[in-house]
């Protein structure tokens, strides 16, 4: 699984050291997944969103603004694996201390 197994109800019968080799998986998955996934910067300056292409062609409607290419994906995913290095740890400390998914926050200081 790409979340590690990281599903409601499950956490909580997972021990620490489970639980934060799986937080580490699933951040490195989704980082992965974005480097390899087609994606699009849409909409206005100011509330611009990245999406799947893919998706968003299958879904049908409007797109404003867009811009793809594989440039998006690398830039989406160097971000990705930004966060995780400087607060991949955090996140990581912080889950296991929980003992359901939901009930992890990250709070500002």
């Amino acid at each position: 699984s790409k979340y590690a197994g990281l599903t409601y109800g499950k956490t909580a019968k997972m021990s620490k050291a489970k639980k934060g080799k799986a937080v580490k998986k699933a951040m490195d998955s989704t980082c992965k997944e974005m480097k390899s996934g087609n994606m699009a910067v849409v909409g206005e300056e100011g509330s611009r969103e990245y999406k799947d292409f893919n998706k968003m062609m299958s879904e049908g409607g409007t797109m404003t603004n867009m811009q793809m290419g594989g440039h998006i994906s690398e830039q989406l995913a160097e971000t990705c694996e930004s966060l995780v290095a400087q607060y991949g740890e955090v996140i990581s400390e912080g889950f296991v201390n929980v003992d359901r998914a939901y009930d992890f926050k990250i709070e500002d200081e």
